[in-house]
């Protein structure tokens, strides 16, 4: 898929709804205290955005779209 594919489709939706948005993505879970359950995305956050990482948020605020990227502590990032 493209970029482009990804702002069709959240295009088509906006036209359709006519309100504000707000999706998120699924957060990680937690297996073990050292282990996570493998990830599985939100369906409708990756049909829209194409993104397959955790803790991501799209809104819609009836004039463009904003997509936010999670904050990743350092020992997040080390560890994962």
């Amino acid at each position: 898929m493209t970029t482009q594919e990804y702002a069709t489709r959240r295009d088509m939706l906006q036209k359709e709804v006519q309100l504000p948005i707000a999706l998120t993505a699924h957060e990680e879970m937690q297996a073990k205290a050292d282990m996570a359950y493998p990830f599985t995305q939100e369906t409708s956050f990756l049909y829209l955005t194409g993104i397959n990482d955790a803790n991501w948020m799209l809104f819609w605020d009836l004039k463009q779209w904003h997509l936010v990227r999670p904050e990743v502590s350092e020992v997040h990032a080390l560890f994962d």
